[in-house]
């Protein structure tokens, strides 16, 4: 719930300020199993990533999350509603979690 809740809140900072400037896909952040990252792109522009929509605000800003199994190589498409379409290659960095076992439970204890 609070992870959800700082996406929220990173997305009304970047509503708010109008942090990128318009124009050329702008993107930064982590990329990496789990990471985010923002950025900016011409107001109306449509947004993919490998194919699923991207939600822009109206002043072009944008978050994106990458999820715990993340492909390596993911494709970021950009089509203003003028201009040239845009394509980049993200890599993602895969992450090592840390995963805790236990052995010997009783089987009505494990889910």
């Amino acid at each position: 719930m609070t992870f959800l809740l700082r996406i929220f809140l990173a997305a009304a900072a970047l509503v708010a300020a109008g942090a990128y400037p318009a124009g050329a896909l702008e993107i930064s952040g982590t990329f990496i199993q789990g990471g985010l990252a923002t950025g900016k792109v011409e107001p109306g522009t449509k947004l993919t990533l490998d194919g699923q929509p991207v939600a822009v605000a109206p002043n072009g800003s944008f978050i994106i999350g990458f999820g715990r199994k993340a492909k390596a190589k993911m494709v970021l498409r950009a089509e203003p509603p003028e201009g040239q379409l845009e394509e980049r290659e993200l890599a993602i960095e895969k992450r090592k979690y840390k995963i805790q076992r236990i052995d010997g439970l009783p089987q009505r204890k494990v889910s």
